[in-house]
């Protein structure tokens, strides 16, 4: 058995996440995970490690403790405890990266293995759209068979992702691992342009521009007037399919957004439950008679497209406070931790809270906790913001 609990770890976390974009029959990077996890846990050194070292575990605990809470209290108890299982990998890693990830090698894995993910995730959906140019982008990113990919938005991913190639860019050691990570940013814009997601186009710019103003400043504007220009060529290319869909923005949100803020007012302290709002969402638009104002108005929608209003529905104003206060309390690790490193451990923390920015961006707008990759991006992003705290605190930053 190994003396510490990092090889396990890393060997799980990296596995689970590279694997998560393939069609498997069975979920096999969750078994990886969990045997990983199991051995980690029985290493000599793993209760010495999982040692807290920020408030972000407190906030995490008093998120996951909400949620409990406002299961116990749902209008269907076994509805929202069945679509829940997401958390249990979404903890997992958290666990693993923020209790057994030591020092900067586990980091630059985690890296490689985020960078490979989108990579992946990109390239299957380009292959699809080559394979049938004329179809439509549900299809392309349905043919992927990726269980995380479901619709044309969740390529929001691989614009959360953009970060992590741009700190491999820096920071990689070898050539031939710099020009490759710098291959998936141009991959990944051609994958989120061609299935026109207009979030995940919004996203990939913030958050890459504002990585990059963290690490070069005169160079942010540049860079984003360069993405926005070939956005909009490409896009021209294609029709401008992408650049329309902002007209329609709040036609099709505002419905939606409505609806929870009705469930939030009839249920305003624990919410209806995690993940009930599909169950309820035409009752309520039915009650708002929205349908005339708004022609546009989605009945059958199982989320409501925007993650805090989301969060206050099903959870109420407790699991929306104990959202908020993670997010904040992590943004404030991120953020100090910019400040205060230098070096590898300065780009690393860059690239993570320029993700966690982007997670709470696109979270006005699509992201759902409904979507198992939303959960396990914002557990590892919440674990690698501890990890990293932890780093900078045992070299004195």
């Amino acid at each position: 058995m190994a003396k510490t609990p990092f090889p396990f770890a890393v060997a799980g976390v990296a596995a689970y996440l590279v694997g998560l974009a393939l069609p498997l029959k069975v979920d096999l990077p969750l078994v990886l995970l969990a045997v990983c996890s199991v051995a980690a846990a029985f290493s000599p050194r793993s209760f010495r490690a999982l040692r807290i070292k920020s408030i972000i575990p407190a906030s995490v605990l008093f998120f996951m403790l909400s949620w409990a809470i406002s299961t116990a209290a749902s209008i269907d108890p076994a509805h929202s405890l069945g679509l829940s299982t997401a958390l249990l990998p979404g903890i997992l890693l958290f666990l693993l990266i923020a209790g057994c990830f030591d020092g900067i090698l586990p980091l630059r894995i985690l890296f490689i293995s985020l960078v490979l993910l989108s990579f992946v995730l990109s390239s299957m959906v380009l292959w699809a759209y080559f394979q049938d140019p004329g179809g439509h982008p549900s299809s392309w990113v349905a043919d992927t068979g990726s269980p995380i990919l479901v619709v044309p938005n969740d390529t929001i991913i691989v614009a959360l992702l953009a970060p992590f190639s741009l700190a491999l860019i820096q920071r990689e050691r070898t050539r031939i691992g710099q020009i490759a990570a710098a291959l998936t940013i141009p991959i990944g814009l051609l994958a989120i342009l061609v299935v026109n997601s207009r979030t995940a186009l919004l996203t990939f710019m913030v958050v890459t521009a504002f990585a990059i103003a963290l690490t070069r400043p005169k160079a942010a504007l540049v860079w984003g007037l360069c993405v926005a220009a070939i956005s909009i060529a490409i896009d021209g290319l294609l029709g401008f399919p992408t650049l329309s869909k902002f007209n329609t923005l709040a036609d099709t949100r505002l419905s939606l957004w409505l609806a929870a803020i009705a469930m939030f007012l009839d249920a305003p302290i624990l919410g209806i439950g995690p993940h009930n709002y599909g169950l309820v969402q035409a009752t309520y638009l039915d009650t708002l008679d929205v349908q005339a104002a708004l022609p546009q108005a989605r009945k059958h929608t199982p989320w409501p497209h925007n993650l805090y209003l989301e969060v206050l529905a099903e959870q109420g104003s407790v699991g929306a406070l104990a959202l908020v206060a993670t997010l904040v309390n992590a943004a404030r690790t991120g953020w100090r931790l910019c400040r205060t490193t230098t070096d590898d451990m300065r780009t690393y923390s860059i690239a993570t809270l320029s993700a966690l920015i982007g997670l709470c961006l696109a979270g006005l707008l699509e992201l759902s906790l409904i979507r198992l990759w939303v959960i396990i991006i914002f557990f590892a992003l919440l674990g690698m913001l501890e990890c990293a705290h932890g780093i900078a605190r045992n070299r004195g930053a």
